[in-house]
């Protein structure tokens, strides 16, 4: 039997955060093949509409993610994507309508369910949607999942890459100075089945913000510099909160001068962080 498949449908200018926590929520709890993400799930070299269409295909249920201007974006000739037969949002909309599988409606952002829909996905708005304001609901979709469409959650481990860095862990009177340099930080020490000896030693923080939506959004904010240095922090959100740890994983889970580097770029982020409601955009300086 197929393992069940959800593909996540969006518009980035819509919602390319929510999409994103969304996709790795539900990646944590039923694993990384349980979902399907273009912009995440495409290799390079991979024919990219070919890749959508099987996906497509293979899908059990069906979720666009839908936002306040998820209806309303527009090409550079001003006319709305939705319009556009070519659209691929629309495209895999209809798809989504014509295989008569589960698709629900994940309405995000406070967004309401859209009308005034081309007639080949008129039908959307006759499903039942899925309201998402934050992790709580997040975690009822998981169960919605669970409970009616057959996804399973996977034991084990989160993956981790191929250790390629070596560079030195820093230690003794080089620590003492790194740390020095982040007076936000605190080093800790906890049981891990991937460090060194069986510990993780780590740089740890909470960022505190006015609103969920901020923390999401900072979160998206600094995941483009973080992509780019292929340096990845072990972070969770709790409704306004963001932990952040912060340790090397090619050596074994131990401090590097790349977790300082990094703790300091996110400091600067966070001292400078424009919240969302104010004309923030997701993207480092």
């Amino acid at each position: 039997m197929a393992r069940p498949l959800a593909f996540l449908s969006y518009r980035r200018d819509d919602s390319h955060a929510w999409a994103a926590l969304i996709a790795e929520s539900l990646r944590r709890h039923f694993g990384r093949d349980a979902v399907f993400v273009d912009t995440e799930t495409i290799s390079a070299g991979d024919e990219w509409p070919a890749a959508i269409t099987a996906a497509l295909e293979d899908a059990t249920v069906y979720l666009p993610i839908i936002g306040p201007q998820w209806l309303s974006v527009h090409d550079e000739y001003s006319q709305r994507r939705i319009d556009l037969p070519k659209d691929w949002v629309r495209r895999e909309i209809e798809h989504a309508l014509g295989s008569r599988k589960p698709l629900i409606p994940v309405l995000v952002s406070g967004a309401a369910m859209p009308g005034g829909l081309p007639v080949s996905i008129a039908e959307l708005p006759n499903r039942q949607s899925f309201r998402v304001e934050d992790t709580a609901d997040i975690r009822s979709l998981v169960d919605l999942l669970t409970n009616r469409h057959g996804f399973r959650a996977v034991a084990g481990d989160l993956d981790y890459p191929t250790p390629l860095d070596r560079q030195p862990e820093l230690a003794g009177r080089e620590l003492e100075q790194a740390l020095l340099r982040l007076p936000e930080w605190t080093r800790t020490e906890r049981d891990s089945t991937k460090g060194k000896d069986g510990i993780a030693v780590e740089l740890l923080r909470v960022y505190k913000f006015k609103t969920f939506s901020d923390t999401i959004h900072f979160m998206m904010t600094t995941a483009r510099y973080i992509r780019v240095t292929g340096h990845h922090p072990l972070w969770e959100n709790q409704y306004k909160d963001l932990r952040v740890r912060l340790s090397t994983w090619d050596v074994g889970s131990r401090i590097t001068w790349k977790d300082v580097r990094l703790a300091e770029y996110l400091d600067r982020q966070y001292r400078e962080y424009v919240p969302y409601d104010r004309g923030g955009r997701a993207g480092p300086e």
